[in-house]
């Protein structure tokens, strides 16, 4: 039973801990035609827990990038366990979305709606 107790407190702990040396990096594309969108403006926050014992986020970093002629974009940050990627371009809808970070390298590409 010790060793029970032992096993889900270290699986427990092991949950809240920080992936370090994050790359996020991937592209902008129109949601229809599957194209770049090229000059978005595109905030990264990346949360971290620190030594939080809850689960609690404790802290964040955050980038302004802007995606290139291809649509690409990049950011890195230290460390963190949960990311928000905010876009806007130019005829298209404001984005948001999230994700939980569990590697060092993620390529998320953006999918964004024209305006109506």
């Amino acid at each position: 039973m010790k060793y029970l107790s032992l096993l889900l407190l270290l699986t427990l702990v092991s949950c809240y801990t920080d992936v370090k040396n994050i790359e996020i990096k991937g592209q902008i594309l129109d949601s229809q035609l599957k194209r770049p969108v090229s000059h978005s403006s595109i905030t990264i926050i990346c949360w971290s827990y620190g030594k939080t014992p809850d689960g609690s986020y404790t802290k964040q970093d955050s980038l302004n990038v802007t995606s290139d002629s291809d649509g690409n974009y990049r950011g890195d940050f230290e460390k963190g366990a949960y990311i928000e990627i905010k876009t806007s371009a130019k005829d298209y809808l404001d984005n948001h979305q999230a994700f939980d970070v569990t590697t060092s390298k993620n390529h998320i590409n953006i999918y964004m709606e024209k305006k109506k």
